[in-house]
This record gives C-alpha cells, sequence and structure tokens, in this order.
C-alpha cells in the first residue's frame, strides 16, 4: 500500500496497527527492501507487566508528575529514563488506539525541535506537528505556562543544581490542571485575534 502512494493514517485503517508499527516497516522495506524481522539485540526487558501497570496509573493520578518523581513515589528501582521509555511506549499505544484520537504536538521554531534528528523521530513514531509561524509566542500557550511557572520557581530558595531540579518538578506537580486546560481552550481566540490583527502580535 506504501509503494501504491497510501498515507500512514489509511494503511493503518486497513490493516489494523500503531502508526508506529506502519512506520516501523516501511522504514525497514526502504532500508533493506524486505519486511522480515531481524535478530533482537540491546538489553533486557526489566520491568514486569505490574510494575509498568503502577508506573502508568501514577501518571494519570499525578498529571503533571515526572519519571524522576514517580520513581522517587513508587520507590523503583530502575532509571528514571526506563521510566520515561515506558511512558512514551503507553503514549504511543494511546494516540494509536482504534479508534485513533487525533492530536497534534506543538511546538515554537527553535532550531532544538526543528533539526533533522527531532524531525526525524517525530515522523517515524507518527507523531504530527502543529506549525505555527516564526517569533509567534503569542500563538504557543506553552508559553503562558513557563511564565507562570518561572514566577513561582523565583520565589523558591535552591543553593543547588538538584535543589532547583526539586523545586522546578515540585512546581510543575502544584500546577492546577484548570489553569492548563484554559491555556488549551485559549488557541481558537487566539488564532481570530491574530486573524483579526492582519497577522500582527496579539496580547497573550
Amino acid at each position: 500500500m506504501h509503494r501504491e502512494g497510501h498515507d500512514t493514517q489509511y494503511i493503518v485503517s486497513k490493516i489494523g496497527c500503531s502508526v508506529s508499527t506502519v512506520l516501523h516497516w516501511i522504514d525497514h522495506y526502504e532500508k533493506h527492501g524486505d519486511v522480515n524481522n531481524e535478530p533482537r539485540i540491546g538489553r533486557p526487558y526489566i520491568t514486569d507487566e505490574k510494575t509498568d501497570k503502577m508506573i502508568i496509573d501514577e501518571a494519570k493520578k499525578t498529571i503533571f508528575t515526572t519519571p524522576r518523581m514517580i520513581k522517587r513515589k513508587l520507590q523503583l528501582d530502575v532509571s528514571a529514563r526506563i521510566i520515561d521509555r515506558r511512558l512514551i511506549n503507553y503514549g504511543r499505544w494511546y494516540f494509536t488506539s482504534d479508534p485513533p484520537e487525533q492530536f497534534f504536538l506543538q511546538h515554537d521554531n527553535d532550531k532544538k525541535f526543528t533539526g533533522e534528528v527531532v524531525s526525524t523521530w517525530l515522523h517515524q513514531n507518527g507523531i504530527p506537528v502543529f506549525n505555527i509561524p516564526a517569533y509567534s509566542p503569542d500563538l504557543n500557550p506553552i508559553e503562558n505556562l513557563w511564565a507562570n511557572m518561572a514566577r513561582r520557581v523565583e520565589g523558591q530558595p535552591a543553593a543547588t543544581i538538584k535543589e532547583l531540579q526539586d523545586v522546578v518538578a515540585e512546581e510543575w506537580e502544584a500546577t492546577k490542571e484548570e489553569f492548563v486546560h484554559e491555556l488549551v481552550a485559549s488557541m481558537p481566540k487566539r488564532c481570530q485575534a491574530v486573524i483579526d490583527a492582519n497577522g500582527e502580535y496579539i496580547d497573550y
């Protein structure tokens, strides 16, 4: 189907597997000319199903948590990177479930986000990006969240990098979910305001 020109979503709808799986085998075919499995390499899977469920349940319960905070709260004997991988894998399943949820990743045009490495990773993992014009922080609600976070973090004492990391994590967890929803819900008004201003900067 890929060779016939069909896009990823079409293929997913026809064969009933995830976007990431489709992209993996398209990439594999383009590199090797076949769809044969290769011998598995790498580290063994070091968490069991029960631990994975605990990680996911904690992430659901504490919306603004982090892998580091989950590790500490659940007293897990695995690295924060492993926890991060489990959350990413769950996110891939959630957003490629049947029926698939339509979502877009929004970030600004900083080179760290638009570079080849990040763009390739997003493409290979089937994550669509919501593009915004250059120099448009007024169209990116996360900027309002960062400003709010910065004000709260600046009011907390921190003498070392580790203490600062803890303060940031604590303030992130303390962020009210209602505030985030308000920022997301402001997008239609922001877009309309930009249209009304003929593309000029708006006060958000």
